[in-house]
């Protein structure tokens, strides 16, 4: 039966092919009234190309153009005894560009010109969607990867710290590339700014039906590529200009800096050599200083200076063989920089950081023969944290611990991390080889045969201590609390936890590789049928910082998809694709070396800078001692009672990273694909394209502890002279298809219409839902672990993990955009940009991760089980944020002149963001309190309400602020005004 459904797969779907690296695909058939036109030559010819091209139709009419780099392109069909036709068509990185011709008689001694395909939105399998710099440079935003590809369906920006999801996938799952080169970052995944927005010549975001030729993501991929030089010299210079004074308030603001700060960017291109060698070279720099709040309102200050390069040559040894070398650098450095926003006191700002991040790459592109090309491509990313962290010397308790108010989401104490115990590096290399063959036969069509091997290494050197003395103190009970002197008094009374984070074997360095090859063939069975098969392999090799395998897997990928022209205007297409992410390298690294165990102590000293009742309760803040002298004082009381080896004080199971938690044969996780949608022109003014998504997901990561993987010995030197000797349970970090579930289901529609000579519309709706009950990643970590299966006698999924909308699930977004050209003149330009974002709310539900369960469990047989387990009081989805709209208008005037035989623009835009100053709140409290015990597996804990003081009898209540704003930064942003004043060439 399982052969019969892939055989019937492969009879009904199929795509079309991209390639990770950075160029674009011209393609199509020649005819005449009668049928095909074998022996058509066609001619390409672009300022992004050097010289020209040449292919020449084959026996069933069909040409191909492969490896070309993207720009605009002249395209001319000549046979003898038939009128020339040219078209003007626009080439996108990483997309296929369809142009089809019809030759007529040469009754006329003239040449024809048509129009040819200029379309943003993709009209093949694969959605996708392309804005190019004129677009990107009149719309009212930042210009960076992720707020370009926030402009498409699919895409939102409601994962942890912002980052976007495509498709319902996790954040850290997408694919960034810069020139084809990879530039996510290792641990969270996301987009590392290493360009100059200036550079950056066009970006496309691939939603759904990619090619096989993409691995490493299950959610979509993003793909830049920056100018190259030219014939003609070219250039920029461009000032971006802010004043937090110029903005609107949020209702939390509390004040508002009048200071200028200024972005300079810098672009220059041209040529060595016509034809032959050309450059490209551009630059950034930005600093600022910035005033920000601690949390009792007091500011500090920090600072950031931020320089970023580029160079790039392209040589051809001639027109169909073509290398291009470049390299990027982007240095950050930081001063008083806060690892969490509004920090509770001085002494948790780190001081200095850099943050160095560069880049280089070589990549060959060639026709070896007219049916046979080549493409090679070879990079290296380097990135590393230098000096980020607390400074005081390791193993300095009272200057070096951690303090967190796990409410508030504050700190106090040292900085998190560890400055002075060594830098941070992670970085990745990449080989990829693609090879094509064009073969036409005159009865079954032509085939676009695409193979290739691509290499990729994810590399990370991490001593990760998460503080200068290896612990960190989370207080639940009072908040931050001063004195009258300004100075924070940490009130130490109830629930505190001290937890310890020793690294017992030293970092040698992780490798992550995977190593894929992949085939497609693209078959254009008629001219109103084209399929598409192709399939990947991925080839895990993983190593943890230790030199151990934990990553040992290989999976198969199949992509295929069809394409039907209905005629000349609609396509129907649709189609079946399996993708596969990389090993998430935090995760797979968590029994390798430089990796922090876990031991969970309770605090049961006296109270510290607070007077209680005899039972603990109705504290009063008694300011006494300063943060050092707390720590010292509690470290005094945890030593009378024995330190680490008192285990009675243990409030869960500890995890010693190789010992009692170990990863074993750790899969990638996966994502298989159903698309089907249509794509229609809008006559020669536009396209409209909708498309049905759905998306399940698996081999989620799951820490396994039951009692069928037994128990371990361990003897460990937890400090100097101190030995922790005990047995645990034994837990395995593996992947989970039973238990955790993650399912998107969306329609995504876009558009874009050039109405006429001075108005141009584009945008697109977003109907979705992501709904499952394992979100999978969170803002301090990235990518987690489930512990759905840790002592699972001691939770239950309806109330540990319920079904609902994920935290990403965003059930509307719009956007549109118009525009305008006011004035156009020889001399002078006008034009007005007016953009509407829509999204709405987003869900989140009351829960603790605290919820006493122990006391109702008779223990099965383990030998450490936990005291406390997470509890939703709710449904995961029981409340919304505020939607959040926005209304946004760019004006961009240029006045033109010559200076000899150069053209020169100078120009003028301001923007505004957030006209009408909206308030919506995105980032809600969601503070929840736990009051009297109750048993989670047969009682219905009862609420008490919110506000009220007195709260005898029930079992949890929200905090003051749940579902409000604590900080102006959970507002949206409020109306920001900003401009940029410059020159090009």
């Amino acid at each position: 039966m399982r052969l019969r459904v892939i055989i019937l797969l492969l009879v009904l779907t199929a795509g079309t092919a991209l390639g990770q690296t950075a160029t674009g695909v011209i393609t199509g058939k020649v005819s005449d009234n009668q049928g095909a036109l074998p022996g058509v030559t066609v001619t390409v010819t672009s300022p992004s190309l050097q010289g020209s091209r040449v292919e020449v139709t084959q026996a069933s009419g069909d040409y191909l153009f492969r490896a070309l780099p993207p720009g605009n392109y002249l395209v001319k069909f000549e046979l003898a005894g038939y009128q020339p036709v040219e078209a003007n068509i626009k080439v996108s990185v990483g997309q296929t560009t369809p142009l089809d011709a019809e030759l007529p008689q040469a009754t006329l001694a003239e040449e024809i010109v048509v129009t040819g395909t200029r379309e943003t939105v993709s009209t093949t399998t694969q959605a996708a969607v392309t804005y190019d710099k004129d677009v990107v440079e009149a719309l009212p935003l930042n210009r960076t990867l992720v707020n370009i590809a926030n402009l498409s369906p699919g895409v939102t920006n409601n994962a942890p710290r912002n980052a976007i999801t495509m498709s319902g996938a996790r954040s850290s799952e997408n694919l960034f590339l810069v020139n084809g080169v990879v530039v996510n970052e290792n641990l969270r995944g996301q987009a590392h700014d290493l360009y100059i927005e200036d550079a950056v010549e066009e970006t496309t975001t691939s939603l759904s039906g990619i090619s096989a030729e993409y691995g490493r993501f299950s959610g979509g991929v993003i793909a830049a590529i920056t100018k190259s030089g030219g014939n003609a010299f070219h250039g920029s210079f461009r000032d971006n200009v802010t004043n937090d004074s110029w903005n609107g308030e949020t209702p939390l603001t509390t004040g508002q800096e009048d200071v200028v700060n200024n972005t300079f960017e810098a672009t220059l291109g041209g040529y060595i050599l016509r034809d032959r060698l050309w450059f490209f070279a551009a630059g950034r720099s930005f600093e600022q200083d910035q005033q920000n709040p601690y949390y009792n309102n007091e500011t500090f200050t920090s600072s950031q200076t931020d320089k970023r390069y580029e160079g790039k040559l392209t040589f051809a040894l001639t027109p169909s063989h073509r290398f291009v070398g470049s390299y990027m650098d982007r240095l950050t450095e930081q001063l008083n920089s806060s690892f969490r926003p509004n920090p509770a006191e001085p002494s948790t700002i780190d001081p200095s950081r850099e943050l160095p991040n560069t880049l280089w790459s070589l990549h060959y592109s060639g026709a070896v023969t007219d049916n046979f090309f080549l493409e090679g491509q070879y990079s290296k990313k380097e990135y590393a944290f230098v000096g980020s962290g607390g400074d005081a010397t390791p193993g300095d308790i009272a200057n070096g611990t951690n303090i967190t108010y796990a409410f508030e989401g504050v700190d106090a104490g040292s900085p998190a991390f560890c400055g002075s115990c060594g830098d941070e590096r992670r970085d990745n290399e990449n080989i990829l080889v693609k090879g094509s063959y064009f073969l036409s036969t005159e009865k079954t069509g032509s085939h676009d045969i695409v193979f290739g091997y691509d290499s990729f290494d994810d590399m990370r050197f991490n001593n990760n201590y998460q503080s200068p003395s290896n612990w960190h103190i989370w207080l639940y009970e009072a908040g931050p609390t001063y004195g009258e002197d300004g100075i924070l008094y940490p009130q130490i009374n109830g629930y505190v936890e001290m937890d310890f984070w020793p690294i017992f074997q030293e970092s040698q360095g992780n490798h992550f590789q995977t190593k894929s090859v992949f085939l497609n063939d693209t078959w254009r069975v008629s001219d109103r049928f084209t399929l598409s098969l192709g399939v990947r392999y991925d080839k895990n090799d993983g190593e943890n910082s230790l030199g151990q395998v934990v990553a040992d897997d290989s999976q198969i990928s199949p992509r295929l998809a069809a394409t039907w022209a209905v005629n000349d205007s609609v396509q129907i297409h649709g189609g079946y694709g399996r993708y596969v992410a990389a090993v998430a390298n935090g995760i797979a690294d968590r029994s390798g070396g430089g990796t922090p165990s876990w031991f969970p102590y309770l605090y049961q000293g006296p109270p510290i800078n607070a007077q209680c009742d005899a039972d603990g309760q109705n504290c009063v803040f008694v300011p006494q001692y300063t943060t050092p002298e707390t720590i010292a004082l509690m470290f005094d009381w945890f030593e009378s009672v024995g330190g680490l080896t008192n285990t009675d004080l243990w409030y869960d199971s500890p995890a010693i990273r190789g010992v009692n938690e170990v990863v074993r044969d750790l899969k990638s996780p996966y994502t298989d694909e159903y698309t089907l949608g249509f794509t229609a022109r809008l006559g020669n003014k536009g396209t409209f394209r909708a498309d049905l998504v759905h998306r399940e997901y698996g081999d989620f990561y799951i820490v396994q502890r039951d009692l069928s993987t037994g128990t371990v010995d361990a003897s460990v030197e937890a400090a100097p002279g101190v030995v922790i000797e005990q047995s645990f349970d034994l837990g395995y970090v593996v992947n989970d298809n039973e238990l955790l579930s993650r399912e998107y289901d969306g329609l995504h529609t876009q558009f874009t219409y050039r109405a006429n000579n001075w108005l141009n519309l584009g945008g697109n709706y977003t109907l979705s839902k992501t709904q499952g009950n394992f979100d999978g990643e969170n803002t301090g970590s990235g990518p987690i672990t489930s512990g759905a299966k840790v002592y699972p006698e001691y939770l239950d999924m309806d109330w540990y993990a319920p079904e609902g909308d994920l935290l990403i699930d965003q059930r509307h977004k719009v956007r549109l955009w118009a525009l305008f050209t006011l004035l156009n003149t020889s001399h002078h330009s006008l034009n007005l940009t007016w953009q509407e974002n829509y999204n709405t709310g987003t869900p989140y539900g009351a829960f603790i991760t605290n919820a006493r369960v122990g006391a109702y469990v008779q223990n099965p047989g383990y030998l450490t089980p936990p005291t406390t387990q997470t509890y939703y009081f709710t449904a995961r989805d029981a409340y919304r944020t505020d939607d959040i709209h926005s209304t946004n208008l760019a004006l961009n005037y240029a006045f033109k002149f010559n200076a000899g035989s150069t053209p020169i623009e100078l120009f003028l835009q301001p923007e505004v963001i957030n006209v009408f100053n909206e308030h919506g709140v995105w980032n809600p409290n969601t503070t929840v309190r736990r009051l009297a015990a109750f048993n989670p597996f047969t009682d219905t804990p009862t609420e008490c309400p919110q506000g009220q003081a007195s709260c005898t009898g029930y079992n949890w209540q929200k905090g003051p602020s749940f579902g409000q704003a604590v900080t102006a930064n959970d507002y949206q942003q409020p109306m920001t005004f900003r401009f940029s004043v410059g020159f090009r060439f």
